[in-house]
């Protein structure tokens, strides 16, 4: 079924249209509020609530060409007007209090280290970003979102969102580039 129809249902009150949208982008949304709040159950909490919103006006809800956009959107809105200043914590606080939990196995499989270190290498960059640089990259390469999206997400205007997204790469790339060298001045 395509978005429209199914937007469409919604708006007319049909509950298994609603159903269909959590169904499809639930772990979306989720992956998205857990960027942003850095509490699964806060998190799930304000999907709830924006469920319940969607169904509450669903008659009154507006058109939309895209359905995971809107969704992105609201769910951002309801996040920051649920946040408290004491709920908005340090990202490296939370990484200190939960850190990743390693292998047991060591396996010794030269390709796998090698995944595991790039993805934690490439998450301990990504900390090094502004909120805002980390917030419009995710949603640029894990969201698949248009800057244009991006923007009306983030409520900037489409060139800042592009600024964001760029300065954000340009420094992941310089970090790239300096540990690259590192790496080989230690071979040789």
């Amino acid at each position: 079924m395509i978005e429209k129809e199914i937007w469409d249902k919604l708006k007319s009150g049909r509950i298994e249209a609603l159903e269909e949208i959590y169904n499809i982008y639930f772990d979306s949304l989720y992956s998205y509020a857990l960027k942003l709040t850095l509490d699964p159950s806060k998190s799930q909490d304000a999907i709830h609530d924006l469920f319940v919103d969607l169904w509450k006006y669903s008659t009154k809800l507006s058109d939309t060409t895209s359905i995971r956009f809107y969704l992105l959107r609201a769910l951002r809105r309801k996040i920051h007007s649920n946040q408290t200043t004491s709920d908005r914590i340090d990202l490296d606080d939370y990484r200190k209090e939960n850190p990743t939990e390693q292998s047991s196995h060591e396996s010794g499989i030269i390709k796998e280290e090698s995944k595991r270190q790039q993805s934690l290498y490439l998450q301990q960059s990504m900390d090094k970003l502004s909120e805002r640089q980390k917030e419009a990259v995710h949603l640029k390469f894990f969201g698949e979102l248009t800057y244009a999206e991006i923007a009306d997400i983030m409520e900037v205007n489409e060139q800042s969102a592009r600024n964001l997204v760029n300065r954000g790469l340009d420094y992941l790339r310089k970090l790239m580039i300096s540990v690259i060298m590192m790496v080989t001045l230690i071979i040789l």
